[in-house]
């Protein structure tokens, strides 16, 4: 993995493959394989926030950098 694409994963900020040996593409980025009947980006948002939310009852816990490196929502 060291020597492959990648491609940022929006809202929880994260990098993730393009490609990996011996895994099929779709299955590195969900919304290539999102088959649920809701809208892929809104549900990502939406568990982007209950995670911003949860993790509220934490922060005082964690450094700023922690906290900046959570969902972007």
């Amino acid at each position: 993995l060291a020597k492959v694409e990648y491609e940022e994963y929006p809202v929880f900020n994260l990098y993730i493959p393009k490609t990996c040996p011996n895994v099929p593409d779709e299955l590195l980025n969900p919304s290539k394989s999102w088959s649920g009947t809701a809208n892929y980006d809104e549900e990502v948002t939406k568990l982007g926030k209950l995670f911003k939310e949860n993790f509220e009852k934490y922060s005082d816990e964690a450094t700023e950098e922690v906290i900046k490196a959570g969902p972007a929502v």
